[in-house]
Parts: structure tokens; C-alpha cells; sequence
């Protein structure tokens, strides 16, 4: 999933570079830095977040870095947004007791003070230490095995400020999981310059600005 993720990013910086209705700059991090970072390779981290984020931050308004979390093979979403200065969480799903501090929401903790740190040593920011859960209420007790695509979505949606569902259904799931898929097999076009519009749901939506 790792790979499909970061395949897929690189699809949505195509969109990016060809949508000229664009709102916000957006770029998206590397899947594997988490994974980089539990396993202390420094080397990679070097070169997948710390060399990126001293070229993109400040030109961009979105920092997004997908995380998946060892201990359970669970992917979720954080949002570094310059503007505001303030880090967002998106867990496609909550613990059973509804706790948000959960140990996934502790990983990104830890990453957003290693990020900030690093920021802070070249003197790209004063202090941004805000971190909250957002859209807390953002995943299905029915889909439990699916929140890398799950995760594509947010990235997908929030990197286009599209509207976000607050739930999915199987059907639905299935139908972005054939939006992924369509991506990819017709990647070529995007690079022509076609521009991918969302697939039209049956559900209601949840506005990122709230």
C-alpha cells in the first residue's frame, strides 16, 4: 500500500501542475516516512523529508504526509497547514472507546515535533505546535481493512478542496477504489492536461472548513 500511495501522489501532483482553478498549493510527502523513521535511516529520511520539506515549505500551502503505523498496519492522514500554521489528524478509524488519543495519534505527535524541530533549527518558523484531531468522526465501523484507500481520498479531496463524506458504505468504497484504479490506467491523459473531477456519491458531505 505503501507504494500504491506514493504512485498515486504523484498522479495528484500532475493534477496539481495542470489545474489552473487551483485554491491552495499542496504537497504531498512520501508514504514511507514513518517507516523510515522507527527504523532510524536517517539517509532516507534526509532525502525523502528533511531536503523536500527545506525546498516546499513556504511555497506551498498544504503539507501532507501519510503515515502507516507498524504496530497495527493502520494508515492514517496529517495535515501540516502553513497558513494557519496548525497540524491536523485523520484517522479513517477511531478506537472502539472512542479515545483520540490513541497510539496512532501519538505517532503523529512525535512526527510533527520532529518536522517542527527540524523547521525551527533553519529558521523556517517561529513556533507552530497546534495539534488537533479533525473530522474525528470520519470512518466506518463496516470498513476496517481499507483506510490506506481511505486515505487516498482525504489527500485526494482536501488536496482539491473538495467536500469530504462523513461516511462510506461498501458501494461507495468501491466506487473510489474504481476512481484509484482509473487514475492510474489513464495517467497518461492526465498528463495532456485532463483534469480528474470527483465521482458523484449518494451520501451527504462534510466541509474540510469546519
Amino acid at each position: 500500500m505503501l507504494q500504491t500511495i506514493d504512485a498515486y501522489e504523484d498522479i495528484l501532483h500532475i493534477h496539481q501542475a495542470k489545474d489552473k482553478n487551483i485554491l491552495k498549493e499542496s504537497y504531498l510527502m512520501s508514504a514511507y516516512i514513518w517507516d523510515f523513521k522507527i527504523s532510524n535511516n536517517i539517509d532516507a529520511l534526509e532525502t525523502f523529508l528533511y531536503n523536500p520539506l527545506l525546498k516546499v515549505f513556504g511555497k506551498y500551502d498544504m503539507i501532507f504526509f501519510p503515515i502507516r503505523h507498524g504496530f497495527e498496519d493502520h494508515y492514517t492522514l496529517t495535515l501540516l497547514d502553513t497558513i494557519e500554521g496548525k497540524w491536523y489528524h485523520y484517522n479513517p478509524r477511531l478506537s472502539k472507546n472512542g479515545n483520540l488519543h490513541t497510539p496512532c495519534f501519538n505517532d503523529v505527535v512525535q512526527l510533527s515535533k520532529m518536522v517542527m524541530e527540524f523547521l525551527k533549527h533553519h529558521k523556517k518558523v517561529q513556533d507552530m505546535h497546534f495539534l488537533r484531531e479533525l473530522l474525528s468522526r470520519v470512518y466506518s465501523t463496516l470498513i476496517v481493512f481499507d483506510c490506506g484507500v481511505l486515505v487516498l481520498y482525504y489527500m485526494e479531496h482536501m488536496s482539491k478542496m473538495w467536500l469530504i463524506m462523513e461516511n462510506f458504505n461498501e458501494d461507495e468504497l468501491l466506487e473510489y477504489k474504481a476512481t484509484c484504479v482509473g487514475a492510474f490506467l489513464n495517467d497518461e491523459s492526465n498528463l495532456n492536461g485532463r483534469i480528474h473531477r470527483p465521482p458523484t456519491y449518494s451520501q451527504g458531505y462534510l466541509n474540510i472548513q469546519n
